[in-house]
């Protein structure tokens, strides 16, 4: 290298001599004056440019090692490969548009899904306090129905302290449906019952006065239905029964006298007070009450062994005959205890008094429904019986107005 060195310094000697001499040209003097030739150059470069390829093929082997590429297969076309052609360069460039718009929608589009989401969870979070709220108020709710509860049942009780409970009111028109229905069922009970017929087996002897004088007459349907009515009011509607039964019959019959006492001695006026004490005699007497029903048994038997005197139309059906007899008792009875316990002066009238006088003074409360045949005894026009007797009120405030609830049905001689 001294060598080199000195022959190098050797030949920058001569060339500064002779660029003092004048005999050589100024890229001579350059090349003179820094000691390297363009040869030298290039032969630096081809050094360098074997170590970089040494260098990029060693790595080019190892990121490709399965694919058996070598350092010196792929640098021959290291340019090609990595400097692409005009038309490929511009297919990347659309397509490199395409991605980054396809990217900006999915941006847009994740933006929203986001923005949802996030009112999707606000819109849970107020649902679940509104569920919240509701349970709250649901407790709330139930909690109030319980007190108003309480406090309803205190205020009854205080009621109930204070002020005294009001007596049962009785409708007239619950009064007027029960008389219907017993008129109802006597016409059904004659009807399928008996015949209008009097029994040959039953002898003259055997019978009481008034069974003889009911034979006597025409019998008819209308005769039957009049005389089971008759009865019924005989035993229940006339008598103004308590209903205190056989265990307390004596003491009945002294309030039953009390009664008709205070019904025949006292004035017109004051009759109110009568109205007054029965009601609150049938109070002091709810415990005696008879339960069983003698009084409607009883009348039953009564009538069923007053028309044994007529023919029955269907022997078989004695029982069930007993049994409908037996139910229009029981609801005389009902009625006759409902009216006595009214208010007002409600009672079953009979009509009795106007057999034999003009059906015209009566067309007021009375309805004619059948006739009877008259005969020189009998005058046209007049009343021959009762065959369904009458329902009337009188108003407590004013006793003497008579207002008739349901008209007496009767039949008139012609």
């Amino acid at each position: 290298m001294d060598c080199k060195m000195e022959s190098d310094m050797d030949d920058s000697t001569n060339t500064t001599c002779q660029s003092v001499d004048g005999g050589k040209n100024t890229s001579q003097v350059q090349q003179a004056s820094i000691g390297i030739t363009i040869e030298d150059l290039q032969s630096a470069f081809d050094i360098q440019n074997q170590y970089i390829k040494a260098a990029l093929d060693a790595k080019l082997d190892k990121r490709f090692p399965a694919e058996g590429n070598t350092a010196s297969k792929m640098t021959g076309n290291l340019g090609s490969n990595l400097i692409p052609s005009g038309s490929e360069h511009a297919d990347a460039a659309i397509n490199i548009e395409e991605l980054l718009q396809q990217r900006t929608n999915l941006s847009l589009e994740c933006q929203k899904l986001q923005a949802t989401n996030k009112l999707s969870r606000q819109r849970i979070i107020h649902l679940e306090t509104q569920i919240a709220k509701n349970a709250d108020l649901a407790a709330q709710v139930n909690a109030a129905n319980q007190k108003n509860a309480n406090l309803t049942q205190r205020m009854a009780a205080l009621r109930q302290m204070l002020v005294p409970p009001a007596e049962n009111q009785i409708l007239d028109s619950e009064i007027v449906q029960r008389f219907c229905r017993i008129r109802s069922g006597i016409i059904s009970l004659v009807r399928q019952t008996w015949r209008p017929v009097a029994r040959p087996t039953t002898r003259s002897a055997d019978m009481t006065p008034e069974q003889l004088m009911f034979v006597a007459n025409d019998l008819t349907y209308d005769r039957l239905r009049s005389m089971v009515f008759l009865l019924i009011h005989k035993e229940i509607f006339h008598a103004r029964p308590y209903g205190l039964g056989d265990a307390h019959k004596e003491f009945e019959r002294s309030v039953r006298k009390v009664e008709n006492y205070l019904l025949r001695n006292t004035p017109k006026e004051n009759e109110g007070s009568i109205i007054d004490w029965r009601n609150a005699t049938f109070k002091v007497t709810e415990g005696l009450r008879d339960v069983e029903g003698n009084l409607p048994q009883h009348t039953r038997r009564y009538i069923w062994w007053f028309l044994s005197v007529v023919q029955t139309s269907n022997p078989h059906g004695r029982d069930r005959a007993i049994q409908r007899l037996q139910a229009i008792c029981d609801e005389a009875f009902e009625l006759s205890m409902m009216i006595r316990k009214a208010k007002d002066c409600i009672y079953v009238e009979s009509c009795e008094f106007a057999v034999g006088t003009p059906f015209s003074d009566h067309d007021g409360g009375m309805e004619d429904v059948t006739f009877a045949k008259a005969d020189a005894s009998h005058k046209r026009g007049t009343v021959a019986y009762v065959v369904y007797g009458a329902l009337v009120k009188k108003p407590k405030d004013d006793l003497t107005r008579a207002l008739v609830l349901e008209k007496a049905e009767v039949a008139v001689y012609h």
